[in-house]
């Protein structure tokens, strides 16, 4: 069957403007000669002939006679008359400057087909790419690459092997119908990288890199998301800068990111929220559980949510074995969640893991000039609930070590919840604080090694401080450190070296030494002969920090002798479970 040739498409339409535009991909050709070009497509596409096979188009320099053009915008054109999948290929010995493609209606599920261009080709008609990735660069008022369906139908883009660069707009642009994959390819240097909407797909694999681009006065200088669009991101985005919110990510309107294996977000800066993502208007970030590596947000800067921003109902951000790190921002250095928002960070079984007490980690995020949420800040109605997970050395950039909290919750209805926590070698006045009618949730949480300096000498860092009648229960947990809160906490089953840091908390007791493995390098895990194992008699989490079951009955350690009568489960964030041998004795100690 003869493919009808689209007179009226967006994809044909557009890519005519460009072939008739001055500063188009032609501008080389003078007037005559692209009138003449234009005659000459428009009769050979109306003519009947026989059906077009799916084909690679080659783009290369003039002198190689195995290319067909050195023109990319003739090469897409030939690729809308084509029928099936076809894949245009780029060789070296041809500049790709002033590049703005409209690259819309390439479906699969029509006679058109989608559409491949790859890059990297040493000459045209070699087998295989060895010449690296090959540049599109940009115009100063348009973006390189628009991706839209047609008529309610799709747009299937993959790109390979390319640099994406200098433009004046975003580098690409994905709308309603619009899928793209990106393999190998860098987006760089452009006013904002990617914009994905109206129920676009995204996607960025094996390689591929958003760097150093910036937007002064937009939103989402890595990737801006909105309206159902959908984003799957596979490598990393860094070094971005957005004047406004998001310089990693900024997702809005019900757009969907899922961040998957390589998805390593670090050195990204945002003038106001969210140095490393910013989620809002129903926004939903999670992470692919296939992954095979840890999730990172790392170095990312903001006045408000060095990594992490979350603003308004339904919004949700679940982010699972992440390394959370050296992020930084006047207030929430990590996270700051606020209007109703959610945000969880905790763990789930991966082979990734490195060490198995830090899969998920809350680590060395520091705080500007102000004094609470070193860690994580939380108010406006939002619940942030943080499990099986580390948090080690985080503090302030400016000595406030000495009136700083790790963890605020403000508001009536804000919660913050601490489950299956180390919490480890922190410089702050206090773990957590609680401003309001807050409510702060401690389950299974083991402290050591907190503190904050005086001119006398350091200090050990309060577990909870209270400001106008927030409510704190503490349960199951070792509080090792500890010096005594100036606020009041309710619960039981609790473990201190002092009386005063044990609050009002109930059944709770004073004990010499808890026998941590290795509290030199932060390896809190207990020896089974700890008082603090077998302590209580209940518990909600049903998971330690390594992801072990609980509860484990210890034998030979009698149960709540030191804490509850009947105690099977241990207090702290860690389960003792013993190690079985092949000749079924048990050994080991954790």
């Amino acid at each position: 069957m003869t493919k009808p040739f689209p007179w009226f498409s967006p994809c044909f339409m557009m890519n005519l403007r460009c072939l008739q535009a001055k500063g188009g991909p032609f501008a080389g050709l003078d007037c005559g000669a692209r009138r003449a070009l234009f005659l000459l497509l428009l009769i050979m596409a109306s003519l009947s002939a026989a059906p077009a096979a799916a084909r690679t188009i080659w783009v290369g320099p003039s002198s190689d006679t195995s290319c067909e053009t050195n023109n990319l915008g003739i090469a897409v054109l030939s690729a809308a008359v084509e029928d099936g999948d076809d894949s245009i290929h780029l060789a070296d010995g041809v500049t790709f400057n002033n590049i703005s493609l409209a690259l819309n209606g390439f479906d699969p599920d029509s006679d058109q087909g989608g559409l491949t261009i790859r890059g990297g080709f040493a000459s045209c008609g070699d087998p295989n790419p060895t010449a690296g990735r090959t540049t599109l660069q940009g115009r100063v008022s348009d973006p390189i690459i628009e991706v839209s369906g047609s008529g309610g139908g799709r747009s299937v883009i993959e790109l390979v092997n390319l640099v994406l660069r200098d433009s004046g707009e975003r580098a690409l642009e994905v709308s309603e119908g619009g899928e793209v994959q990106l393999t190998n390819v860098w987006v760089r240097n452009n006013s904002g990288a990617v914009r994905v909407e109206d129920n676009g797909l995204f996607s960025m694999e094996s390689e591929s890199w958003l760097l150093e681009n910036s937007t002064s006065s937009g939103f989402g200088a890595g990737i801006f998301c909105t309206d159902d669009a959908v984003v799957n991101v596979g490598g990393p985005i860094s070094g971005n800068f957005s004047g406004q919110w998001g310089g990693g990510i900024f997702a809005s309107g019900s757009c969907q990111v899922v961040l998957r294996s390589k998805a390593w977000i670090q050195s990204n800066r945002a003038a106001v929220n969210g140095g490393g993502i910013a989620a809002i208007g129903s926004a939903l970030i999670s992470q692919d559980a296939a992954s095979s590596t840890q999730i990172l947000l790392k170095n990312n800067t903001a006045d408000r949510g060095g990594a992490v921003y979350a603003d308004g109902p339904e919004t949700s951000v679940l982010l699972a074995n992440a390394k959370i790190e050296n992020n930084e921002a006047e207030r929430g250095a990590a996270i700051y969640a606020t209007l109703s928002s959610s945000v969880q960070i905790y763990r789930i079984p991966n082979n990734a893991c490195s060490d198995p007490l830090r899969c998920s980690t809350l680590s060395f995020n520091r705080l500007g000039d102000d004094i609470v949420g070193a860690v994580a800040w939380v108010d406006g109605g939002a619940r942030v609930v943080i499990s099986e997970t580390y948090v080690e050395g985080n503090g302030s950039n400016f000595g406030l070590e000495d009136q700083m909290s790790l963890f605020t919750a403000s508001d009536a209805s804000s919660s913050l919840e601490l489950r299956n926590v180390t919490i480890y070698d922190n410089e702050a006045r206090y773990i957590t604080e609680g401003i309001g009618a807050s409510q702060i949730e401690i389950e299974h949480v083991t402290t050591a090694g907190n503190f904050y300096p005086t001119p006398s000498g350091d200090e050990p860092a309060g577990l909870f401080q209270d400001a106008f009648s927030p409510s704190a229960t503490v349960i199951n947990s070792l509080l090792w450190d500890i010096g005594a809160s100036p606020g009041a906490f309710g619960g039981s089953c609790n473990f201190a070296a002092s009386a005063a840091a044990l609050s009002n908390s109930t059944e709770s007791t004073v004990i010499f030494d808890p026998l941590f493995i290795d509290p030199a390098t932060g390896d809190l895990r207990l020896n089974p002969d700890s008082d603090a194992v077998d302590a209580c008699l209940s518990a909600t989490a049903t998971r330690d920090l390594e992801m072990q079951s609980r509860p484990v009955d210890v034998e030979n350690n009698p149960n709540g002798d030191s804490g509850q009568p009947g105690g099977v489960y241990d207090a702290g964030s860690d389960e003792v479970v013993p190690k079985i041998f092949a000749d079924r004795f048990e050994g080991g100690s954790f």
